[in-house]
């Protein structure tokens, strides 16, 4: 019983540091985060084990919005190669892209989103996949680096989008 109480507990205190966030966000115990300020959750999210999320830049993810174990977010990466650079292999500052992940998003497991990403509403991001562009609303992308492989169907999309059919809203 101490262990769910204290849990709890932390789990409150890590939802307050965010930027925001929405209703019936699911995030596993397990995950990471930095720069929480910079972070912001819509409504009806789940993040399963392990993930990852660097802040730097500021994240935002969308309602509906899944992520299996294993996903990492980043925002910021460390200057390696400017006319000013300091030190080596890298300086001690960072390169921020504000990360988009749009609404009714499923992002597989594995899966690495590099600086200034915007991932479109409804995309799916297959397991493994390095996404180093823009993925567009609707698209199913996969590999290294992460391509389009084909499209959701639009209509069936919006017409259970129109009716906030979120899988985590209605889940028991």
């Amino acid at each position: 019983m101490f262990r769910r109480l204290f849990l709890k507990y932390k789990k409150r205190k890590l939802y307050k540091s965010f930027g925001a966030v929405g209703e019936k966000v699911q995030i596993h115990e397990s995950c990471i985060f930095n720069h929480n300020a910079n972070i912001y959750f819509g409504n009806n999210i789940s993040i399963q084990r392990n993930c990852a999320f660097s802040g730097h830049g500021g994240i935002v993810v969308g309602n509906g919005t899944i992520l299996a174990h294993c996903v990492e977010v980043f925002s910021g990466e460390h200057n390696y190669n400017s006319d000013d650079l300091q030190f080596l292999p890298f300086d001690e500052r960072f390169i921020c892209g504000k990360v988009e992940i749009g609404n009714y998003v499923w992002i597989g497991s594995h899966v690495v989103i590099l600086p200034g990403i915007k991932i479109g509403d409804g995309a799916v991001v297959g397991t493994g996949a390095i996404v180093t562009k823009d993925v567009p609303e609707l698209a199913i992308v996969g590999g290294n680096p992460a391509r389009i492989l084909g499209y959701r169907d639009r209509e069936v999309f919006n017409r259970l989008r129109n009716n906030d059919k979120s899988f985590i809203k209605y889940k028991r």
